[in-house]
């Protein structure tokens, strides 16, 4: 498989950044475009277009950053400010209507043996995605 879209949403912890130096090399490699996105979960009590939304501001610097992380790996990149009512529908819907064969992302979920493996989110993206979805998860320090 050789991606040439590629889809990374980015909520910009440590694990995150590091996950996107590597999905730039694979970016590098395969000649692909990336599109890093960021989700602002809209409550039901708001309409989806609402103004001055709360969290936009801090999220643009999160895309700002991530559009700095690629940079410093010689990657060009497009970003985008995602609403939805969850993040999930709102990653699988980009990654359709922008044409991406490839989602990576960070797995949030619980890795005590027993527990949910993966978090809402990564679950859902999985389960509706048209196309493949890579997982990472980084190793917690002990």
């Amino acid at each position: 498989m050789s991606p040439k879209h590629i889809l990374m949403p980015y909520v910009g912890t440590e694990k995150d950044d590091h996950l996107l130096r590597s999905v730039c090399k694979i970016v590098h490699a395969n000649k692909a475009q990336l599109l890093v996105v960021h989700v602002l979960e809209v409550p039901m009590a708001l309409s989806l277009d609402t103004q001055d939304l709360p969290g936009t501001d801090s999220a643009n610097q999160l895309l700002s950053r991530a559009e700095g992380i690629c940079s410093e790996n010689g990657i060009n990149v497009s970003t985008m400010l995602l609403r939805g009512r969850d993040a999930g529908t709102a990653i699988v819907n980009a990654a359709t209507k922008q044409n991406s064969d490839l989602i990576v992302l960070e797995a949030w979920g619980n890795a005590d043996p027993g527990a949910q493996a993966l978090g809402k989110t990564t679950g859902y993206v999985t389960r509706q995605a048209k196309c493949p979805v890579w997982i990472n998860r980084t190793a917690n320090a002990k």
